[in-house]
């Protein structure tokens, strides 16, 4: 099967995902039967192109480490926007990569919508869409026969809400805890180590784990964000960042850390879920627990996710340091399995 591809967003995850397709050429025609063609990128800063007969990614990619635009490369009348090069360019699949919004979801909401309107798959890693819109996104892809993944919103490639759909069935999802931030691990752990949190924050950045706005991360919308996806996907809820009972770690100390120290215990910024009657509740708090405790235990790196289940009480999920190459993997995995349906 040959697809079409269009994609919004070409930073560091669409750039990973187009060096990952490059070197997985071969093997997707070979055991999946997949062949492809970028026909439509859209970036924030260097422009948009349209091209019906292929987009050139090792060109494009050479062609944006001279910071050059994408205009060189778009054949057609121009492109008023992203909108309008969704529903021109002709794709089978769109995969939204945009940077995340917490708090509203577009302007990738609305991208997403327009692609399924035009009956085009999608595939996301943008959080956003999945917090503000995943039940009215849902319905639509099924009115509209494609479909909706979007496994590379939480955890990166770490199968999650592949795990559930293809290998828990009629299984009950009855809560879950985890931890999913990896950079609050990190400026908690540089606390725990004597450092001020502006200090720790600074040496975040350095290592690019901040997202562009530290508040994010630092207060607690990157983390209370992924507990609204995994709930409304695996649990059927509708939760918003605003329903969540959200508290981040901008104050946070030494002081209190090393405190919690003699206590025998530490801080994680911990999330959790879970059902009242028929309403799923969540919350995200610096919690105190024992040394002991399987989360205490994780590197600073780390992340983990634990599933309450029905079936199968409790399945632990842990990821390794994470990155762009992994949510890459994440949309590969989502474009092998639209193939597959």
């Amino acid at each position: 099967m040959h697809y079409k591809l269009a994609l919004i967003g070409f930073g560091n995850v669409g750039k990973n995902f187009a060096k990952l397709l490059e070197r997985k050429k071969t093997r997707l025609k070979k055991e999946f039967g997949i062949t492809y063609q970028i026909v439509a990128i859209a970036t924030g800063s260097h422009g948009l192109a349209i091209n019906p007969r292929g987009l050139d990614a090792r060109k494009i990619l050479a062609h944006l480490s001279k910071k050059g635009s994408l205009a060189a490369f778009h054949r057609g009348k121009p492109v008023s926007g992203v909108v309008d090069l969704i529903k021109r360019c002709g794709a089978d699949i769109l995969f939204e990569i945009s940077p995340q919004n917490p708090w509203t979801g577009q302007p990738a909401l609305g991208y997403i919508e327009a692609a399924l309107q035009k009956k085009m798959h999608v595939i996301t890693a943008n959080k956003g869409p999945i917090v503000h819109g995943y039940q009215k996104l849902r319905r639509l892809a099924a009115r509209s026969r494609v479909q909706l993944r979007h496994e590379g919103v939480v955890m990166d490639g770490t199968p999650i809400f592949n795990l559930y759909e293809s290998t828990l069935p009629a299984t009950d999802v009855r809560g879950f805890e985890g931890i999913l931030n990896a950079t609050t691990n990190f400026l908690i752990n540089a606390m725990e180590n004597g450092k001020p949190i502006d200090t720790a924050l600074e040496e975040a950045k350095a290592l690019g784990i901040v997202e562009a706005n530290p508040a994010v991360d630092v207060e607690g919308w990157d983390a209370t964000s992924k507990l609204c996806c995994l709930a409304n996907v695996l649990m059927g809820a509708n939760l918003r960042p605003q329903d969540v009972d959200r508290e981040g770690i901008q104050n946070l100390s030494p002081e209190k850390l090393h405190e919690a120290r003699h206590r025998g215990n530490c801080i994680r910024l911990v999330v959790r879920a879970w059902r009242e009657g028929r309403k799923v509740r969540g919350s995200v708090k610096p919690t105190e627990i024992p040394l002991t405790h399987t989360f205490a235990t994780l590197s600073a790196d780390t992340t983990i996710l634990t599933l309450d289940t029905d079936t199968m009480e409790k399945i632990s999920i842990v990821e390794g340091p994470g990155g762009p190459h992994q949510t890459a993997f994440a949309l590969l995995s989502d474009f092998i399995n639209v193939a597959r349906a």
